[in-house]
């Protein structure tokens, strides 16, 4: 017995699903998505503004992933779109507030880091681009547990549930049907 014979057996019951890597990216798209908009909306015009748009993102990315995971069942408006759910990876329950908050703060700051790259442009975007690239790589790196470094910092998963909008589904089927239609 090794010690990640220790670490893996009966993580989660078998019937939950541990997400894959580009599902997690497009729910997180959809949040950056959505506080992006809204930050933009709220804070218009002068580049002197720029810095409040900031400090607005990073609140709303607070909201949309504490607050709301919190009173949506592990649910953000991303993972709700793409029927996913963040839980402890032990209990397999919501994780707490405060594990949500710790996650997102490292979730979030990349984020916020690339908004920033996005309107500084150019090759500062790239630089901008790395701690995203980190965290996420390191989920792509272990296919067993497919947990992002803001994941294992608090020892969440994000699985597959059947509560959601299943866009990811209903995209593949519309471009099936696009296909077919083509040929």
């Amino acid at each position: 017995m090794t010690a990640d014979d220790d670490y893996y057996p009966k993580r989660l019951p078998p019937r939950l699903t541990k997400a894959q890597m580009w599902v997690r990216v497009a729910a997180s798209a959809i949040d950056f998505s959505l506080a992006w908009l809204l930050s933009t909306v709220a804070i218009t015009g002068d580049a002197q503004l720029q810095l409040g748009q900031w400090v607005i993102f990073a609140v709303l990315w607070l909201l949309l992933r504490v607050a709301v995971v919190i009173n949506n069942q592990g649910q953000s408006p991303g993972h709700w779109a793409m029927d996913l759910k963040v839980v402890d990876a032990r209990s397999a329950k919501l994780p707490r507030i405060e594990d949500l908050l710790k996650r997102e703060a490292i979730a979030g700051g990349g984020c916020l880091l690339l908004l920033i790259g996005f309107s500084t442009g150019g090759f500062a975007l790239l630089a901008f681009i790395v701690p995203l690239a980190i965290d996420n790589g390191i989920g792509l790196a272990d296919p067993v547990r497919l947990q992002t470094f803001h994941d294992r910092w608090v020892d969440t998963v994000v699985i597959y549930t059947t509560r959601g909008y299943s866009l990811d589904l209903k995209l593949k089927k519309v471009l099936t049907q696009a296909q077919q239609r083509v040929r």
